[in-house]
């Protein structure tokens, strides 16, 4: 699923440079609320739920995981969790965590909350950080019939 908004977007829109005030978080999830109900089906994925790009990768070395070295999953309470964290942090409290973090620290808020809601919202468990991009997966399902272990 890719939806029309992104960590940008929602962080420019609500609260840049950050952290939110509790006006701009209830603004910020009731307009990303809406988008996911607009964006994302009504089924309930079979499979696993796997997030690419630098959220997950970033949540995955804040629970002591290495999603390069070994596959790392993420439970929706960590990825809550550190949403709550993480909204509630400065930029630079937030590049003090992990100097991974680096040009992540302005927008790692956004993204944890994304993932925090579209979790939720499939009803989902634990989502799987992949340093793979969406093409990847497309590709080995089509020359195997299968998703990638």
């Amino acid at each position: 699923v890719s939806l029309t908004s992104g960590v940008v977007q929602l962080s420019e829109r609500f609260w840049h440079p950050g952290p939110p005030t509790d006006a701009q978080r209830t603004a910020a999830t009731a307009w990303l609320a809406e988008l996911l109900r607009a964006g994302l089906p009504e089924w309930i994925p079979s499979g696993p739920l796997v997030a690419v790009a630098g959220t997950p990768r970033s949540l995955a070395w804040l629970t002591q995981q290495d999603p390069l070295v070994a596959r790392a999953t993420l439970s929706l309470t960590q990825v809550k969790s550190w949403a709550e964290r993480l909204l509630r942090m400065s930029p630079l409290e937030i590049a003090s965590l992990d100097p991974r973090l680096a040009g992540r620290e302005h927008i790692l808020p956004a993204g944890a909350l994304i993932l925090s809601e579209v979790m939720g919202r499939l009803m989902c468990d634990e989502v799987e950080a992949s340093t793979l991009g969406l093409r990847h997966g497309l590709a080995w399902r089509l020359a195997t019939g299968q998703f990638p272990s």
